[in-house]
């Protein structure tokens, strides 16, 4: 190690590289699984339409609570609706 540092650096980067596409390489089912859950999940919401009614409404309520999850995270005060710019129409009812 300390005749020649850089000889032991270059076997760590290339060892460390080695196990990462290792890891990379082996099939990981469940993660597999996922993303091709998901990319089914997108394109049947991209043929049926965001904008369709239940799909419109899921969204808008999954939008907001992570609004909501946002604002407590960065420890602001409570998130509200009113001052949301994308509500200002529901906030005139």
């Amino acid at each position: 190690m300390q005749r020649c540092p850089s000889d032991l650096h270059t076997s760590l980067l290339t060892q460390m590289a080695v196990e990462a596409i290792e890891r990379k390489e082996s099939p990981d089912i469940c993660a597999t699984l996922r993303l091709f859950l998901t990319a089914v999940r997108w394109r049947v919401v991209d043929l049926y339409g965001m904008d369709r009614w239940p799909l419109s409404t899921y969204f808008k309520w999954k939008r907001r609570r992570y609004d909501q999850r946002a604002w407590s995270v960065r420890g602001l005060s409570s998130f509200n609706a009113k001052s949301d710019p994308a509500n200002y129409h529901a906030s005139k009812t």
